[in-house]
């Protein structure tokens, strides 16, 4: 998705500059948005798999009962790499597509929507396997993971969520920043 506005301002540089820049805006829109969002959920493999001792998502079944804010932090950060909205993954998402429809590369745009679709359900799973029970009508979690908020890991995965949240809704600072951003390259 990064690499998506880059082609839309290479394909637009010559004879259509404000798009170029525009893409340019976007991409470095995205970057600054895509920073915590992997902060966030390679932040949390790793902190979950200090507390299991397990690497493997199954590890993770029913956190949501042992580590429930670390569990909603993970699912929120999941559902912003998709480009849900309201989060930060949506904002950052719409630029980029619309510098790709904007150039005319509609191959492009179509594929990139598909890899959302895709991702969709591979980060879904995740979300399940996070906050669903062991069994259906079951009320047991297994996860052995202790994430508290008042830890270190907690807080930081709550710092790195926030702002997922935040430029979801109030995305406008951080965009006219990457518009300026863009304008001084061109």
């Amino acid at each position: 998705y990064m690499m998506m506005p880059a082609a839309a301002m290479a394909a637009t540089m010559g004879e259509q500059p404000t798009d170029a820049k525009d893409a340019a805006a976007a991409m470095l829109f995205y970057v600054a948005i895509y920073l915590f969002m992997n902060l966030g959920a390679f932040a949390f493999v790793a902190f979950a798999r200090s507390s299991t001792g397990g690497d493997k998502i199954e590890d993770y079944t029913g956190m949501i009962g042992s580590s429930s804010i670390a569990a909603i932090c993970m699912s929120l950060i999941l559902f912003s790499l998709v480009g849900l909205p309201p989060l930060a993954g949506f904002a950052a998402k719409f630029p980029a597509f619309a510098s790709v429809f904007q150039a005319g590369l509609l191959s492009l745009l179509v594929i990139g929507l598909l890899n959302t679709v895709v991702s969709l359900f591979y980060y879904l799973r995740v979300v399940k396997i996070l906050v669903l029970p062991v069994s259906a009508g079951s009320k047991k979690f297994i996860s052995k993971a202790q994430i508290s908020l008042a830890s270190p890991a907690g807080l930081f995965l709550l710092a790195v969520t926030v702002p997922i949240l935040v430029f979801g809704i109030w995305w406008n600072g951080l965009y006219c920043w990457a518009t300026t951003a863009a304008n001084s390259l061109f």
